[in-house]
């Protein structure tokens, strides 16, 4: 029988994945629908809830023992140096002209591929240690296929930055690279939902092993 403390840590647990995975799940529907924003890569109503479960998750960090805290906290501190980089490319200050605007966009560029990646580690790392088998493969194929997804859209978008430099409209060549880029990015839906998919069966298997009769509404 679990005592009160580990169950009420075991609850916050299962509140941190329900609140990552409705981020997760917002963010594939707003791929799909709108494709990815390029310049930022968060969508709209998803960051908040991602950070809220985080939180819940960091609350009792040796609820499943020292390797997952030790894990845990790693994904805390990547998440940390993600948001950061992020912050620091997408401000720093770049030329006027063509050749400014463009080194510009692949800084937000740059700055959105490294989150990406860095976010794919976050998310399995955070939960790796409660993971079963079939939920900890799909987690690797998301973090796997964040990594395919982001090395496409760089290779496919960076061509095209540099030859809106030498185009007779740079501006609008740019506005064409960045929907190029929106399109692109949109596949970022796939490993979301792979995540999505590990996270719940995470939260099924914790909820089954530990509190098999809890319901996460009963005040």
């Amino acid at each position: 029988m679990l005592s009160i403390g580990t169950k009420k840590a075991v609850e916050w647990t299962l509140w941190g994945i329900t609140f990552v995975g409705l981020g997760l799940g917002l963010n594939a529907v707003f791929l799909n629908w709108t494709g990815f924003l390029p310049g930022t890569a968060l969508v709209p109503g998803s960051p908040a809830f991602v950070i809220i479960g985080m939180g819940f998750l960091v609350v009792y960090p040796d609820v499943f023992g020292a390797p997952h805290t030790r894990s845990l906290l790693l994904a805390v501190g990547l998440g940390v140096a993600a948001i950061a980089q992020f912050i620091a490319l997408t401000v720093l200050p770049v030329p006027t002209g063509p050749a400014g605007a463009a080194t510009g966009f692949l800084l937000q560029l740059t700055a959105s591929t490294v989150f990406v990646v860095l976010g794919s580690l976050v998310l399995y790392l955070a939960l790796r240690r409660p993971m079963g088998p079939q939920a900890r493969r799909l987690a690797l194929a998301a973090v796997a296929s964040a990594a395919v997804v982001q090395a496409f859209v760089v290779l496919l978008v960076t061509p095209a930055v540099n030859r809106a430099v030498a185009a007779a409209n740079p501006s609008a060549a740019l506005d064409g690279a960045r929907s190029l880029w929106g399109r692109a990015g949109a596949l970022n839906a796939i490993p979301l939902l792979l995540f999505l998919a590990s996270y719940e069966l995470t939260y099924w298997r914790i909820r089954q092993r530990f509190v098999p009769g809890l319901s996460l509404w009963r005040a």
